[in-house]
């Protein structure tokens, strides 16, 4: 995993999804993590907050939610190429690992950090 693929992985999804606040980063030797840090409210990734398992999106995630983690692990795959080895099975080239949150960032809504902002701003001006 190349930090240039990983570059054109994050500017792809945010093209597709500007509402969704990511970190796309390459992690250890041949791995990809994405996590969505805020989005609206509507999308009920709030509820989640926690690593996601790529194969299983459907018993984690419904409606728009679903197709928008189905599409990012799709743009998050492309070019990723499975080798047959002898000592264990099938591996791919790459590993893409998805979260809602990090551990040290967890998720908000992007209504949550308006709020927050609202409330600091009326903070300061009293």
């Amino acid at each position: 995993m190349r930090k240039e693929r990983v570059k054109e992985i994050r500017e792809q999804i945010k093209k597709e999804f500007p509402f969704l606040k990511i970190s796309a980063r390459k992690d250890k030797w041949r791995s990809i993590s994405i996590d969505i840090l805020s989005a609206p409210e509507k999308y009920g990734f709030q509820e989640i907050n926690k690593p996601v398992n790529e194969f299983y999106l459907e018993n984690q995630f419904k409606g728009e939610a679903l197709l928008i983690m189905a599409r990012i692990r799709d743009i998050a795959n492309e070019g990723n190429r499975w080798f047959e080895t002898s000592d264990y099975g099938t591996q791919p080239s790459f590993y893409v690992w998805l979260g809602i949150g990090k551990r040290e960032k967890p998720f908000k809504t992007t209504e949550e950090i308006e709020r927050s902002k609202e409330a600091r701003d009326a903070y300061q001006l009293s």
